[in-house]
């Protein structure tokens, strides 16, 4: 097996990393659209303030297994496969956890395909028989 593998998991590590740092530029330019001062009851800001910190946590996330999968590419490593079900698992639960409409479905599906390269690399990388 000529390790295709690894030229699965350093694209799905380039996607990842795309991904996670386009959706931290998305959300930065959202937040500053609207500069008008918006009076939020402590509930609501709370939510708010959680909201975010799981959204950046998320991608944060998805930015250092895209790295930890560039450093590992040549090697098998069990890590890579552990962070790559993590990640598909994460954006599984993110497709199905609520309602959404059809932008939202369409941005959840092109999503997971990053995901997927990752796990789908992540696995033939580790079972190649080439070192």
């Amino acid at each position: 097996m000529n390790r295709l593998g690894k030229k699965y998991l350093l694209a799905g590590g380039a996607l990842e990393i795309a991904a996670g740092i386009i959706s931290i530029v998305l959300i930065r330019f959202l937040l500053h659209q609207d500069e008008k001062l918006v009076l939020f009851s402590n509930e609501v800001a709370h939510d708010a303030l959680w909201g975010l910190v799981y959204i950046y946590g998320v991608n944060a996330f998805k930015i250092l297994a895209g790295v930890i999968a560039l450093i590992c590419a040549n090697k098998k490593s069990m890590l890579s496969v552990v962070l790559g079900i993590l990640l598909f698992f994460a954006h599984g639960f993110a497709f199905l956890a609520k309602e959404q409409t059809l932008a939202e479905l369409i941005t959840n599906l092109i999503m997971i395909l990053p995901a997927y390269f990752y796990l789908s690399g992540a696995i033939k990388n580790l079972r190649s028989t080439n070192a």
